[in-house]
């Protein structure tokens, strides 16, 4: 790409994708140290990305077709990385809702490779409008997959969570 196409394209994206750019590189930076949080801010991030993509299966998604099946593959592969990735071991206050959740390099690099790809395939569609579908069934599969690592993440960390105290319990 030539300087003055670039220029072009960040001059026609909307305001509003630097701003959620800016939120996600953000979090991410704040998410390499541990820190002490509420269960509404743990799980805000993950609520955000499953809602969005939700609504690309609703909008864009023909259930029984290829990109049904490319989203569900991808949903799938997206959860067991996150099954596998996600904080598998949690400390907090059950009963004040709260969450020590650890730093790690992870929630950065997630945010700013589905942001960056979405983004991508975004301006690609763009640009090559007779490839447009091509690009559609690629964004499908990373929403899909983001959703999916999302829905994963969440499950661990909630699994993790909830045997704060057991122990603690047991031993009494």
């Amino acid at each position: 790409m030539t300087q003055s196409l670039i220029l072009a394209v960040l001059h026609d994206t909307p305001w509003w994708v630097f701003a959620v750019f800016a939120y996600l590189l953000w979090t991410g930076v704040v998410s390499l140290r541990s820190r002490t949080l509420n269960l509404v801010r743990v799980y805000l991030a993950p609520a955000v990305f499953v809602c969005l993509g939700v609504w690309v299966a609703l909008s864009r998604v023909q259930w029984g077709h290829p990109p049904g099946l490319i989203y569900l593959s991808a949903a799938t592969a997206g959860a067991f990385l996150g099954a596998t990735t996600g904080p598998s071991n949690v400390e907090g206050d059950r009963s004040r809702l709260q969450a020590v959740v650890p730093g790690s390099w992870i929630p950065l690099a997630r945010n700013l490779l589905v942001f960056i790809a979405i983004y991508l395939l975004n301006v690609a569609a763009a640009l090559n409008p007779t490839h447009r579908e091509d690009y559609g069934l690629a964004a499908i599969g990373v929403s899909g997959f983001a959703i999916g690592y999302f829905l994963g993440w969440a499950g661990r960390f909630t699994i993790a969570y909830f045997k704060i105290g057991v122990t603690a319990a047991n031993a009494v």
